[in-house]
């Protein structure tokens, strides 16, 4: 019972209000690491001064030791302030262990990889060297990792040793690792019987008897989830049942329930208030048939759509699509009704590009400026885009997109228009630290006679958030006699934003932008500069934005709010 006692006392005893460390003396590095350990310790208001220096001395010792300085003479000082403690610690190093010898050797299928050869050169460890017990640990975490990720599963230590002379201030390290065989992809077994396996088992990019790798795991895994088939994965290697050098793979699939509905509501000052609803039917049939349907409404822009999906062979980058929509737009000088049907077919070509052809039926009856009209195109086209970042979905630190569209219409094939539009999207982003820099550019051309013979909808527009900030959103333009926007045959914008991380959630930006819509370049391009502040939520920074016009604009700023990843 007094065990108990003396156990809720210790648990429960008061600790001091305010502990500061002072650490002066060494380098920066080993400050910062004895610092860190002091902070690590716990320490009571009911212990003595002298064992809180003790502890601290010994917190000081153990940080050294650690960055290889083993001889080290620390003097601590506690001064007590009421509820308030002070602990101060010079340190002096000594002289510093270095590494006398290095037995390094390795055995079993490992010898011959060479992206194991080249994991050994990351890491500082050479005779010679000051010997850190952070780099001799992390470079054995870092062998156990490889060997587990690269199918050597019977990988051990044969020995993992270090012996320090403190007279002589001398390291020898030996490391001596086994990694056995390497064992190799089996079979790909799906759990329960499902009418999907015909359709993903491509989706795996190793087949059996292939060098196992946890990277390929993942990725199959991955693109498994993007087929939007299924409600849940789970794909494992069977490792307590590995058998003659070879690791089966488990996969666990639950299908979409047959219909999904989803409601959401978004905020721009492009558009204002936006909601949206949303119907997905993931499976039409055994063939992997997909349709979808969205509902998309805001003040200025109403827009249904629709589209049926087939899979040719991957089902998420090889299929034919069925597009069908209606685009009602009412704002500035433009009141359009359009109505699109398009017949698309995307190929898997490659791990980076993806390309597309399509052919597009057009039906526009618009109001520009002060032009009434209605046409009819038929416009078959391309296009090739490609996304590539790092990190999380919503907030990458690097990455990259490019897109180039182009579509031809004519009355060689019954249009009302001969025209040709071309556009082409890019934009970077790049993190370094705290600091971050996006980069974007858009071009497009519409070959034409007349630029009032080309629907509203495809002629260009610029300003507002996603465009040229300090103006209203597809504010800039030519305009007609009576002052009144029409659209422009050219569209050239750019951007550069640099943003910085001052706290875990929270980014500031600068940012520059400018270009214009025109019918020739022989005005000056519009430019709008400021700054912003970036909320980083789960679904992608909140952006709000303070911008000011710098040409053909008033002297008042501009607020921009927009949510979304950055690429």
């Amino acid at each position: 019972m007094r065990r108990v006692a003396l156990l809720v006392w210790l648990v429960s005893a008061p600790l001091w209000a305010g502990v500061r460390y002072n650490v002066d003396g060494g380098n920066k590095a080993q400050r910062t690491n004895v610092e860190a350990f002091l902070q690590s310790q716990t320490l009571s208001i009911n212990d003595s001064l002298e064992l809180i220096r003790r502890r601290s001395e010994e917190q000081a010792n153990k940080a050294l030791e650690a960055l290889g300085y083993f001889t080290s003479e620390n003097q601590v000082q506690v001064q007590r302030d009421d509820q308030d403690l002070s602990v101060r610690v010079h340190l002096n190093p000594g002289k510093a262990v270095v590494i006398h010898r290095l037995n390094w050797q390795v055995n079993g299928a490992i010898k011959s990889d060479s992206d194991f050869a080249a994991l050994r050169t990351k890491y500082p460890l050479q005779i010679g060297g000051v010997f850190n017990s952070e780099d001799y640990e992390q470079l054995k975490s870092a062998i156990d990792n490889y060997a587990s990720s690269h199918g050597y599963f019977d990988g051990h230590f044969i020995k993992s040793r270090v012996n320090v002379t403190l007279a002589k201030h001398q390291a020898d390290i030996i490391l001596q690792y086994d990694s056995g065989e390497r064992y190799r992809f089996g079979r790909l077994d799906f759990v329960q019987a499902n009418m999907a396996i015909p359709l993903v088992r491509d989706l795996a990019k190793f087949k059996s008897g292939q060098p196992y790798t946890a990277q390929k795991v993942a990725d199959f895994s991955q693109s498994l989830n993007q087929t939007g088939y299924f409600r849940s994965v789970l794909v494992t290697p069977e490792l307590e049942q590995r058998h003659n050098g070879q690791i089966d793979i488990k996969v666990s699939l639950e299908r979409k329930p047959a219909n999904i509905f989803g409601v959401g509501l978004g905020y721009s000052t492009d558009q204002g208030v936006k909601g949206k609803l949303k119907w997905n039917h993931p499976w039409v049939n055994r063939y992997g048939h997909q349709f979808n349907a969205s509902i998309e409404a805001s003040k200025l822009e109403q827009t249904i759509e629709t589209e049926y999906r087939i899979p040719i062979g991957n089902p998420i980058s090889d299929f034919v699509a069925l597009q069908t929509g209606y685009n009602r737009q009412v704002d500035n000088d433009t009141d359009s009704r359009t109505h699109l049907i398009t017949l698309l077919r995307q190929w898997d070509w490659s791990s980076i590009w993806t390309p597309q052809i399509f052919f597009k039926t057009l039906y526009e009856d618009y109001r520009q400026g002060s032009q009434n009209a209605s046409t009819l195109l038929f416009m078959p086209g391309f296009s090739v885009s490609r996304l590539r970042s790092l990190g999380p979905q919503a907030d990458p630190y690097w990455g990259d997109s490019q897109q180039l569209t182009a579509q031809v219409s004519s009355p060689l094939w019954f249009s009302d228009v001969a025209l040709t539009k071309i556009k082409a999207t890019t934009k970077w982003l790049r993190s370094y630290h705290r600091n971050r820099l996006i980069v974007r550019a858009t071009g497009g051309v519409i070959i034409v006679n007349n630029i009032d013979d080309v629907p509203a909808s495809m002629r260009f527009f610029a300003g507002g958030d996603q465009s040229i900030r300090g103006y209203g959103y597809k504010t800039i333009s030519p305009k007609d006699s009576a002052g009144k926007l029409v659209g422009g045959k050219y569209l050239l914008t750019g951007s550069v934003e640099y943003d910085y991380q001052f706290a875990q959630k929270w980014r500031v930006a600068l940012f520059y932008d400018t270009g214009t819509a025109a019918n020739d370049f022989s005005q000056p391009l519009y430019a709008g500069t400021g700054v912003g502040i970036r909320w980083l939520t789960p679904i992608g920074p909140v952006r709000i934005d303070l911008a000011k016009p710098l040409v053909d604009g008033s002297d008042s700023w501009r607020i921009h709010f927009s949510l979304g990843p950055d690429l």
